[in-house]
């Protein structure tokens, strides 16, 4: 007789009387599923497309391993549930597949998180416009959590206490070992009960911004590029830190997936994906250009791959060109990475710190930089996983409730040409703080409120493609600078 017991580590049934799991060792403490099941999370993937993408493993052995894990999970207080997508036929849309989630969320309600496995191609991704035209697109998993493909300068969406927690195991070709690695050691990671090591790597221009968020999730001080290099990171990283974060550039270089420092205009070599495999587990929150892409990239060119390949429980990054404040003051990703990893450090899931990574983007002054922030950070790993024994309530006092802005008002639109006045202010701006803009020529878009206009600057001759967007109000004052990560 089991009377319904399950060893939270390797799923196996147990005896009433079983204090140890007779298979794996683990100590039980008699806790049946019916009692700790607290959460629903809802795992969907394509077991036919992702067995293409692995190498051809047989579709019911990626299943078979899937409802393993959902087992093993059981003692974490979550129940899970699987969408195979393959039921419904090899080619489906975005459309059909958020189709396919609201419905079962409808029959039942109490879903609060979806866990994607596999790429875009197994499950596919949101391509939104980016009107700022710093991008071509945003790929994101925004919509899932809304459930809705809408863009959001285009309709009003609802509120965040609507949204669903999203995560995704992202996948690769071949990439087999790195997908069953994962759900097994996600399986058998055990939150801890004491403060979390952290560690933090910037670049030497963000130091303020970094010890800004440094102290919100750990402590110390960051360690600088170019005064670290990779080879000094590999000596300083301590192998138990639990908590990293990256206030570094990333490259939309097809062939490398380094993130580099700053110190004036050189942009240093500051960490390679090798530094990446651990032997603990570990979250991590990347502040850098394209560090989180994936999609049609192998482990060795993908930041993100390598770290999940690495032992990575949850990284959260930007699938396009991000952007913070470098004067002390948090702004966009440095606003994102900095709630997330402050939450996790308090014991929040991944999931819930995401959102209330998101709540805050929210919370303050949206504009579009704030939107492009909130489409393209995603969260890859299951959302349910947590660091640290549960403090959600102390991590988040409550499940806010924040309005997504309606920004349908907002008419924005390219101007054709500076006014003099403006050109004036914006170089006696740009010779104080960034002398090597002064010789590009800058896009205009008026934001239709406010008086507000976003000037964008790109420079493309470097090593590390930089971008400068500066916000006017009235009289060509400069209310916001945001620079590229």
């Amino acid at each position: 007789m089991t009377d319904d017991r399950f060893c939270a580590f390797c799923g196996s049934p147990l005896q009433i009387s079983d204090c140890y799991c007779p298979k794996c060792g683990a100590a039980t403490h008699q806790v049946s599923k019916q009692d700790t099941v607290k959460r629903y999370c809802l795992i969907i993937t394509h077991s036919k497309k992702l067995s293409l993408e692995l190498g051809g493993i047989d579709p019911n052995i990626i299943i078979g391993l899937i409802e393993k894990y959902t087992s093993r999970m059981r003692m974490s207080g979550v129940k899970y549930s699987i969408i195979d997508l393959a039921q419904y036929g090899q080619d489906i849309s975005l459309n059909d597949v958020i189709a396919i989630i609201e419905d079962v969320k409808n029959r039942r309600t109490s879903i609060s998180s979806l866990f994607i496995i596999g790429s875009d191609f197994v499950v596919p991704m949101a391509r939104y416009d980016d009107p700022t035209e710093t991008d071509e697109d945003i790929e994101s998993d925004f919509c899932y959590s809304i459930l809705n493909t809408a863009s959001p300068w285009k309709a009003k969406l609802p509120d965040t206490a609507y949204w669903l927690q999203v995560g995704r195991l992202p996948t690769y070709r071949g990439g087999a070992s790195t997908l069953f690695q994962y759900l097994d050691r996600a399986a058998t990671w055990r939150t801890v009960n004491e403060d979390l090591q952290s560690f933090c790597l910037s670049a030497e221009v963000w130091k303020k911004t970094s010890q800004v968020i440094l102290s919100s999730f750990g402590a110390g001080e960051p360690l600088l590029s170019p005064d670290a290099g990779p080879e000094d990171v590999a000596e300083l990283l301590p192998s138990e830190s639990a908590l990293l974060h990256f206030n570094l550039h990333g490259s939309a270089n097809l062939e490398s997936a380094e993130w580099y420092g700053q110190r004036g205009s050189g942009y240093p070599t500051a960490f390679v994906p090798e530094l990446l495999s651990r032997q603990h587990g570990y979250m991590l929150a990347c502040e850098a250009c394209y560090g989180a892409r994936f999609n049609g990239f192998e482990k060795r060119n993908s930041g993100l791959l390598s770290a999940i390949d690495g032992g990575c429980l949850a990284f959260l990054g930007s699938s396009r060109i991000a952007f913070g404040a470098s004067n002390g003051s948090l702004l966009g990703a440095d606003v994102m990475t900095s709630v997330f990893l402050s939450n996790i450090s308090k014991g929040a899931s991944s999931g819930s710190a995401f959102q209330a990574a998101r709540e805050s983007i929210l919370a303050g002054n949206v504009r579009e930089i704030e939107l492009k922030t909130l489409l393209e950070f995603n969260l890859f790993g299951d959302p349910e996983l947590r660091m640290r024994t549960s403090f959600e309530t102390k991590a988040r006092n409550a499940s806010l409730k924040v309005e997504f802005p309606d920004v349908r008002q907002i008419t924005f639109s390219r101007l054709s040409d500076l006014s003099k006045e403006m050109k004036i202010k914006l170089d006696d701006y740009l010779m104080q703080f960034h002398q090597n803009m002064l010789d590009v020529m800058p896009r205009i878009y008026s934001r239709g409120i406010n008086d507000e206009n976003l000037v964008i600057y790109e420079d493309v001759r470097g090593r590390v493609p930089q971008v400068l967007v500066l916000v006017t109000g009235e009289n060509n004052s400069i209310l916001t600078e945001y620079t590229s990560k």
